[in-house]
């Protein structure tokens, strides 16, 4: 009997030194565990920050191609500008006068003639040149090469401006709204210098143009195109 219980007692001592490796194993597997857990985090943490540092390096390196795109573009119209310019420089303006081109010039501005060379105004003074009825801000163009000798306010003919075109022949164009050129400019044919308005006390719009030769006003409509 006491060989019986005596035995019981070891078993009971043998099962819980069992229980307590069983405890030990069973702490070390959950550290095991959540070992394994922190370092699968860890690596999926790595992996989304090395995705956003690709995304961001990808964003960079699209920034810096299109400011170096962008400073190409700017360059290249710099350059195309600076050449432009040049080659303007280059084409000297020569003021021939207009007899090679009588009865070829355009007309300054689009519209009717409401006023004719030498036709008789009040107080029987005649017309010197002619009175183009057209629309107030029409765009008024050099009729030919030639530089601005005045751009100003005259009495009677309101903002008025000048363009010799060398051999004696100058044209003026007045009652203009808005002079887009100044004294010593150069223009070639076709270059917009003012505007159509009705300054200088004119009741419509309409812009007043002239020929003339060594300081003799001449006929506009034998110089022009038909209207």
């Amino acid at each position: 009997r006491i060989e019986q219980i005596e035995e019981l007692k070891a078993l009971l001592l043998e099962i819980e030194a069992v229980q307590r490796e069983l405890e030990k194993t069973k702490q070390h597997l959950v550290a095991l565990h959540q070992e394994q857990s922190s370092r699968h985090q860890a690596l999926v943490d790595a992996q989304k920050q090395r995705k956003t540092n690709i995304k961001q390096l990808k964003a960079k390196v699209n920034s810096t191609e299109s400011s170096i795109n962008y400073l190409k573009e700017n360059e290249k119209t710099l350059v195309t500008t600076l050449q432009e310019l040049e080659k303007e420089k280059n084409k000297k303006v020569e003021l021939l006068g207009l007899n090679a081109s009588k009865g070829k010039l355009n007309w300054p501005t689009k519209g009717k003639l409401a006023h004719k060379f030498g036709q008789r105004k009040h107080g029987g003074i005649d017309w010197k040149g002619v009175l183009i009825e057209a629309n107030e801000g029409n765009q008024v163009a050099s009729v030919h090469n030639g530089q601005v000798v005045y751009a100003d306010w005259l009495k009677g003919y309101g903002w008025v401006i000048v363009v010799d075109h060398g051999e004696g022949f100058m044209s003026l164009y007045g009652h203009t709204q808005t002079l887009l050129k100044d004294v010593g400019d150069m223009v070639r044919q076709g270059d917009v210098i003012a505007l159509v308005g009705q300054s200088g006390g004119q009741a419509n719009s309409g812009l007043y143009f002239e020929i003339r030769h060594k300081g003799r006003a001449v006929n506009p409509v034998k110089w022009c195109r038909r209207l």
